[in-house]
């Protein structure tokens, strides 16, 4: 709640009052409720008859809301779960306002939550490890309260939680959703020349319909594919020159 209110003199035209965002936006009354995000941190400014005004700095603890409903992994790419706060924030602020942080993933097969990491907020602020999956954490002293590994795992896919509770007991949450990529090869991946081959690349499911998807074929492979942003590739026979990396 920000309230920008100035009593009026006895005998004086009522003083009108109202409140710039940090981002430019103004609200023309003199109280505004509304539910903290990251976002509205910065400087609010409570300005009177449009002459005096004067200033304070709001710092949220929020987390950055993702760009994507989900992110996509592989076997064969760095995994990285991204959790972080807006770098105004300063983790001694954090500290002061927090009981603990906590990780929890949910796999895609199943409906029960495990949690990965704990950690209080009490030193040496070392996070208390559950079922970690291999996984490391950041630098979360610098609000940075992302987990990742080198290599992607078939069972990465699922929900990712970073929970935030805050010394009032309330929670921020925020959720990451992962799928894994994998290619598909029919008959396999050991062929002979001559033999017919199809690819999909899929996650198991139906890929979503605004999913942007590019084959790379390998160096030598003279093709031209029918369509590169298809997710199955068919080819009626296969040449030595086939062979590498797709």
């Amino acid at each position: 709640t920000l309230t920008c209110e100035v009593e009026t003199p006895p005998g004086l035209a009522k003083i009108t009052t109202k409140l710039i965002s940090p981002h430019g936006n103004e609200i023309p009354r003199g109280k505004h409720v509304i539910e903290a995000k990251s976002q509205n941190s910065g400087l609010w400014t409570c300005v009177a008859n449009n002459k005096k005004k004067v200033s304070i700095s709001v710092s949220v603890v929020d987390f950055q809301t993702p760009t994507l409903p989900y992110q996509y992994t592989s076997e064969n790419s760095p995994f990285l779960v991204p959790f972080s706060i807006p770098p105004n924030i300063q983790w001694d602020y954090i500290k002061n306002v927090t009981q603990k942080i906590e990780w929890f993933f949910t796999p895609k097969t199943s409906s029960v939550a495990t949690k990965l990491f704990s950690l209080s907020m009490k030193e040496p602020f070392k996070p208390e490890v559950g079922q970690g999956r291999n996984l490391k954490h950041f630098n979360f002293n610098k609000g940075d309260f992302s987990l990742g590994r080198n290599k992607g795992q078939k069972d990465d896919a699922g929900t990712y939680t970073c929970s935030i509770t805050f010394n009032d007991e309330k929670t921020r949450k925020s959720t990451r959703k992962f799928e894994v990529l994998q290619i598909i090869p029919y008959p396999g991946a050991q062929l002979t020349s001559g033999q017919k081959l199809k690819l999909s690349c899929t996650t198991g499911e139906p890929l979503a319909p605004d999913m942007q998807l590019k084959w790379v074929f390998p160096q030598k492979s003279p093709r031209l594919p029918p369509d590169q942003h298809s997710a199955n590739l068919t080819f009626p026979e296969v040449r030595i020159d086939d062979s590498g990396n797709w």
